[in-house]
């Protein structure tokens, strides 16, 4: 039985959550405010967590951080009211993997949810693998990054998107296959957006200058494109 933390001080959302993924055979614990929710994630083991960005004590946000800072990489969406990008921009860089806008469907967030532990399950990288052109190192095995032998810090998710860039190296990838195979295959617009705001983090980690990338590229017409090594 998978077992899922919901943080939110709204009593209505709580019980509407714990209910309909009870009925989808999980095991709930909700709290009502940001630092039970992280004193919970810090001693107990959950295959995924859902956060209110605005509650008592800590918000979804700092949640996130302080769980990412503990190298606790279960997966995290934000619920949240706001319907801006820069609230969404800062919850992404914060360590969630998802985010959603209330009012939301809760058939939505339960398929986002299973989508986001799947992945988290079944991601694996190739054993004592690494990944080398020119400055930029890849270690597969010990999930690191290294430029110029300096490593940079990626979020998972950032870490997640840069290993399938590499796997499918010099071929296109769209917008919609990135969003479907880590966000689900939701077409609103404040999710696709998620597709581009992650990638513009990672360039800004890895790129000397991100606004003219050398390895991932956009193809205009057809999506992103890691220029990798040639056969």
């Amino acid at each position: 039985m998978k077992k899922i933390l919901i943080a939110d001080d709204d009593k209505s959302i709580r019980f509407l959550l714990e209910f309909s993924f009870t009925q989808e055979n999980f095991e709930v614990i909700t709290v009502e405010d940001g630092k039970m929710a992280y004193e919970l994630a810090k001693t107990d083991a959950f295959d995924a967590i859902v956060l209110d960005l605005m509650m008592p004590g800590y918000t979804g946000i700092e949640v996130s951080q302080k769980l990412r800072q503990k190298s606790i990489f279960t997966p995290i969406l934000i619920l949240t009211a706001k319907d801006d990008a820069d609230t969404m921009i800062k919850g992404l860089e914060g360590g969630a993997d998802d985010y959603m806008y209330k009012p939301f469907s809760t058939v939505e967030i339960i398929t986002r949810i299973k989508s986001l532990i799947r992945r988290s399950k079944n991601y694996k990288q190739s054993q004592s693998k690494i990944f080398t052109i020119d400055d930029l190192k890849v270690d597969f095995n010990k999930k690191q990054v290294f430029i110029a032998n300096k490593e940079i810090l990626l979020t998972k998710r950032e870490f997640e998107l840069l290993s399938y860039l590499i796997a499918n190296q010099n071929t296109p990838v769209s917008r919609a296959e990135v969003l479907e195979k880590f966000w689900g295959d939701s077409t609103d617009l404040g999710y696709t957006r998620i597709v581009e705001v992650h990638m513009s983090k990672l360039r800004e980690k890895i790129e000397v200058d991100p606004k003219n990338p050398e390895y991932i590229k956009t193809k205009r017409g057809f999506g992103y494109v890691f220029k990798g090594n040639e056969d």
